[in-house]
């Protein structure tokens, strides 16, 4: 789930809908169902970001060798875009820049698209790609990887207006898997 902008969309896998709640008065605004040509391959919700236009659902576990991102207007909760990305993604809205940021834990990178229309910006290889963060005030883009046990388990990414990253710091992380809120905000004004 994620709040943002007064609304929280919360992700319901198993009825294959995303919950739209106002989060002054707790009303329900809608039941959105996720596309039902991407239900019907097998496709659930797994991870959601609210943005002040729209919001993007990610979609995992279909049929297919790739995974899609869904972004949906937050006034009409319409589809308005969607795109395919790699297996198991994970979201984050870059606050500074018009850059959505998906995480491909199995495709080893994270993708970077356009808000608006998800159009393809670039990609960053990055093994493991799994929990994504961007600290309020900094422009730094943290990437856990899954896969590492630890040894290089945090990968800080210097970001510039536009959204791309312009220098990468790695360090170790205490546990093995996944990193902690803790340990991200001590990283968190590195690149400041």
């Amino acid at each position: 789930m994620w709040a943002n902008f007064g609304q929280l969309w919360v992700n319901n896998d198993i009825d294959l809908t995303v919950s739209v709640i106002d989060t002054e008065t707790w009303a329900q605004l809608a039941t959105v169902a996720m596309p039902a040509d991407l239900a019907a391959l097998g496709y659930k919700p797994h991870d959601v970001f609210v943005g002040n236009r729209f919001a993007y659902q990610s979609l995992l576990a279909g049929t297919g060798d790739y995974d899609w991102v869904i972004q949906y207007d937050r006034t009409t909760f319409q589809e308005t875009s969607r795109i395919r990305v790699g297996k198991d993604p994970h979201l984050w809205l870059d606050p500074w820049s018009d850059s959505l940021f998906v995480a491909t834990q199995d495709g080893n990178g994270v993708q970077v698209f356009e808000r608006q229309g998800l159009a393809i910006k670039g990609r960053l290889a990055q093994t493991g790609a799994h929990g994504l963060y961007i600290p309020e005030g900094t422009r730094t883009l943290l990437i856990a990887d899954i896969t590492s046990n630890g040894p290089d388990g945090l990968h800080a990414n210097a970001i510039n207006s536009i959204g791309r990253v312009t220098e990468t710091d790695v360090v170790d992380t205490p546990a093995p898997r996944p990193v902690s809120y803790t340990h991200l905000r001590a990283h968190e004004t590195r690149h400041d």
